[in-house]
């Protein structure tokens, strides 16, 4: 009798800790459904914020008046279709100017089938904006590993607010946030080509079986051909040994100069023409060093000597973030672009304010715990490049001389704290498990 009561106490215990087992789980599991309909929340709170601030960009201020540099892009490709001479603008004026390559003028050549300049014009900005939110969409997967981040809502709101770079990209109509796109492209499709350790030549050959190499090429190409300082990028697919992508890019970039130069009348106006204006920096609406120094007056020893020492800290910038090469590729390479791009753009003959649309990647990084893009410094150096500070030029007489200066001192510290940055870090352990090596 006392061993049936004892088996019978004993089943009663299991019983019961079984169903108080079950009960934990089952807390656990409401807490842990309970988080995610909170980030859910969260996110579809988000872009019920941030859809009329795309709203208001893509539609509400261009309404206002759009298309100030789309009125040079439209005259070329009339031109080029209809067999005139592209480059017969009188390049002493300062009115907008074409100056894209004949390669370029070829790729953006199928804008001339519009009949109506008003409706390509707007046609143009929303695909803008179209791959301007695709862009910061596939930034965003790559760096959160989901397309359903609450970050993308509030990168949306951040970048489509202030009056630079979007609002302006897409109110002008130029085809800067066509190029954010193929700049993120590239770097998602270098990150996904695999590698084999077969041999240089034998990698070579097997990455050109790869479709990302050809996204990743093509991409490249594109870029450099419609502005040769896209080259900078190129850096990522060397680093990591993807001269396949080096390949596809230069051959895109060959076959689309041939083009333009077989169909253009009079394409060697581009040499003797064009170039020479381009070449020489422009004192007016110019954020470069050489801008900056037409404006102050520097000697050509001071303008040397800032952008060798921009270069210099550059390059101590990109060689230390190539720590973060294999532990993180995606922070690796959208920090390692936008780094090279500062000084890229500070050296050339033309910096203007709408550039830093192509900054976007980098700013994006702040994603990441730890990176440079959480240090007030950062936040100071993109409020200098995104908003024109009006209130403070009427409330603060005395610091005028600053704000003129804001957004070429933004581009000049961005290097700086990128070096100091990775000179002080190593990779942790942890960031490892942030991103997978292939940016999926």
């Amino acid at each position: 009798m006392s061993e049936m009561y004892l088996a019978s106490l004993n089943q009663l215990v299991r019983g019961g800790a079984h169903r108080l087992s079950s009960w934990g789980c089952t807390r656990s599991y409401i807490r842990m459904d309970v988080h995610t309909w909170k980030k859910h929340f969260a996110t579809i709170f988000a872009w019920i914020i941030a859809v009329p601030f795309v709203v208001r960009a893509v539609y509400v201020l261009p309404s206002q008046g759009i298309g100030s540099d789309f009125t040079p892009i439209w005259n070329a490709v009339k031109k080029f279709t209809a067999g005139a001479r592209v480059y017969d603008e009188d390049y002493s004026t300062v009115d907008p100017h074409y100056l894209y390559s004949p390669g370029a003028t070829a790729l953006l050549s199928p804008i001339g089938l519009f009949s109506d300049k008003t409706f390509a014009t707007w046609v143009m900005m929303l695909l803008g904006a179209v791959s301007i939110l695709f862009a910061l969409a596939l930034a965003t997967r790559m760096l959160t590993g989901t397309w359903s981040s609450l970050w993308l809502p509030i990168f949306v709101i951040a970048f489509f607010y202030p009056h630079e770079p979007i609002v302006s990209t897409l109110g002008l109509t130029n085809i800067n946030g066509f190029l954010l796109l193929m700049l993120v492209v590239y770097v998602w499709g270098t990150l996904r080509v695999g590698t084999e350790p077969v041999g240089l030549v034998r990698t070579f050959f097997r990455e050109l079986q790869q479709y990302p190499a050809w996204i990743a090429g093509v991409a490249l190409g594109v870029c450099i051909t419609i502005k040769p300082q896209f080259l900078a990028m190129a850096l990522i697919s060397l680093l990591t040994l993807h001269f396949s992508v080096l390949f596809v890019g230069a051959g895109v970039v060959i076959v689309l100069f041939a083009m333009g130069w077989v169909f253009m009348n009079q394409p060697s106006d581009y040499f003797s023409e064009l170039l020479p204006y381009i070449s020489t920096p422009r004192s007016y609406d110019n954020g470069s060093l050489q801008g900056v120094a037409m404006r102050y007056g520097w000697s050509s020893g001071v303008t040397t000597t800032a952008i060798v020492l921009l270069w210099l800290v550059t390059l101590i910038a990109v060689v230390a973030l190539i720590k973060w090469k294999r532990s993180d590729a995606v922070f690796w390479a959208f920090s390692s672009i936008g780094v090279l791009f500062c000084a890229m753009l500070m050296s050339s003959g033309l910096v203007q304010g709408y550039y830093c649309i192509w900054l976007l990647p980098l700013a994006m990084t702040i994603v990441r715990k730890g990176s440079p893009m959480r240090h007030p410094v950062m936040w100071l150096a993109f409020w200098a490049l995104f908003y024109n500070a009006s209130w403070f030029y009427e409330h603060t007489p005395w610091a005028r001389g600053f704000l003129d200066m804001r957004s070429v001192l933004a581009w000049l510290v961005i290097p700086v704290v990128y070096a100091i940055w990775a000179l002080m870090r190593r990779p942790s352990a942890h960031s490892e498990l942030l991103v997978a090596p292939s940016g999926r």
